[in-house]
């Protein structure tokens, strides 16, 4: 009798509505493999990146008639049950065929075969040299003063993007480096960002925070207008914070997807 895993089911990102099957590898992947792992497949005269999504029986009698994955190329599913679940939803909902959406949320070089790697970030800290300096010697140079205090205030690295209520972050952050008061470190999941502070709102940003405060009960539709880095994730982290303590909930879009590493780091800081 063939095992419960006799066939992988498998989609790839072909505009077709089915599924195919395969027989597993040889070895210790067909153990290992779990639905949301990639598989190197051979399709046509080619070979394609596929997503397992399951397994089944199969009759011995068309088992010669299947080929064979070519090899398990994630060791754990890239993609969790519950998306899965989502996107399987998705492609009879919007019916679109189910290897094109699964395939299609992965990155460029994951649908490509390319290995998994965790997402990483650049963040600064100070040096040890930073650590003793006195900030006092930073007097006239006051966007250094603040990009300063503000690494001290997190007592461990920040995102650049946690600076951008500064004005000249940059420049100062370049400045500081030359000197040997901060350095850069790459961020993972592992590695998080610490946590961070409200900071104190400049007279524009207590006017907008007021402003959209004093409606809450009602309707009413706010067009928040500033150049980038002028402050305005801190007016929304700071009506979040007005809402959380009256049991309300806040739901923050963002319209670029790549601006989404970034808010999603500075929302779980604070």
């Amino acid at each position: 009798m063939p095992s419960r895993r006799a066939i992988w089911r498998i989609v790839v990102p072909v505009p077709v509505y089915r599924v195919f099957d395969y027989l597993p590898p040889v070895g210790p992947a067909m153990v290992k493999a779990e639905p949301g792992c990639r598989v190197r497949v051979p399709f046509g005269s080619r070979y394609h990146v596929g997503l397992l999504i399951g397994f089944a029986e199969m009759p011995q009698s068309v088992h010669h008639r299947l080929k064979a994955v070519a090899a398990v190329l994630d060791e754990t599913p890239i993609i969790p049950a519950s998306l899965l679940q989502l996107l399987t939803w998705a492609s009879g909902y919007y019916h679109h065929p189910l290897g094109e959406v699964l395939l299609g949320v992965l990155p460029g070089p994951l649908r490509r075969g390319r290995k998994s790697q965790p997402p990483t970030s650049q963040a600064w800290q100070l040096s040890d040299c930073g650590k003793s300096v006195d900030l006092n010697d930073l007097s006239r140079a006051p966007r250094q003063y603040q990009v300063m205090q503000r690494l001290r205030d997190a007592n461990g690295p920040l995102p650049p993007d946690a600076l951008n209520d500064i004005t000249g972050w940059r420049a100062a952050l370049r400045a500081l480096a030359h000197k040997g008061y901060v350095v850069q470190r790459a961020l993972t999941p592992e590695h998080p960002v610490a946590p961070s502070k409200p900071h104190s709102l400049n007279p524009a940003q207590r006017k907008a925070v007021a402003a959209v405060c004093g409606v809450f009960g009602g309707y009413r539709a706010f067009l928040l207008d500033g150049v980038t880095g002028s402050g305005k994730t801190e007016v929304y982290l700071a009506l979040v914070e007005h809402l959380i303590p009256k049991g309300l909930q806040a739901l923050v879009l963002t319209p670029e997807i790549g601006l989404t590493p970034q808010l999603v780091r500075r929302f779980k800081a604070r």
